[in-house]
């Protein structure tokens, strides 16, 4: 129960994104906004279940590559940080609609601000679901991406653009210390990009390891 309730959050977040989009200027409207506040709700949900539970439940989604899923995993630790995702996304559900009113009349859309806060925060809720380093990845850039947009929405300011390309830099070095990581684990006997976290954390390496294991 307490992952269909992070699933539902995910997609309650995409949910967001697409009704900020069709919604255009009209963003100030209360749809996306309940959409995050469903999802929130949601997450919050899920983290005090995961917490209370003890228990760390796990899925494969069908998709990524037909050789190559998608793995989805809710401990504790991931329910504490949905616990930590939910709450304030409660809150900016119930105070968006004030601050979207007042960009209404800007240069920027608000259709973008909404297209890809809904992706930020559906990114950031997969990240700590995520199972595998090929899905880890992928859903790190798309947080990553997604929130490069909203540090640069106001872009006519030079000092956000400057913010946003520092951002993506720094989020781009983590992604490469990431793809790295794995790449080391890849060395490791029976591993695979696929092989959920889980069968990594306490496998020891191999001869072909180049540091000394403690």
């Amino acid at each position: 129960m307490s992952l269909f309730l992070a699933e539902m959050s995910v997609l309650a977040a995409l949910l967001s994104s697409l009704v900020a989009l069709a919604a255009g200027r009209r963003i100030g409207r209360t749809a996306p906004f309940a959409c995050l506040g469903l999802s929130g709700a949601a997450a919050l949900l899920a983290g005090v279940e995961a917490l209370s539970g003890g228990a760390s439940v796990t899925a494969v989604l069908p998709f990524g590559l037909p050789w190559l899923p998608w793995h989805l995993r809710l401990d504790p630790l991931a329910g504490f940080f949905l616990c930590v995702l939910g709450v304030p996304l409660i809150a900016a559900s119930l105070f968006g609609p004030g601050y979207a009113r007042e960009l209404q009349h800007g240069k920027s859309p608000l259709s973008v601000l909404g297209l890809f806060t809904g992706l930020f925060v559906a990114g950031m809720e997969l990240v700590l679901l995520a199972d595998d380093a090929f899905f880890f990845v992928i859903v790190w850039e798309l947080m990553s991406v997604a929130s490069y947009f909203l540090v640069a929405f106001q872009h006519e300011h030079s000092a956000n653009r400057r913010a946003a390309f520092l951002y993506l830099l720094m989020a781009e070095i983590g992604a490469i210390a990431i793809i790295l990581h794995s790449a080391c684990w890849r060395a490791l006997p029976a591993a695979s990009p696929s092989t959920p976290c889980a069968a990594w954390r306490w496998r020891r390496p191999g001869p072909a390891w180049p540091l000394p294991w403690p």
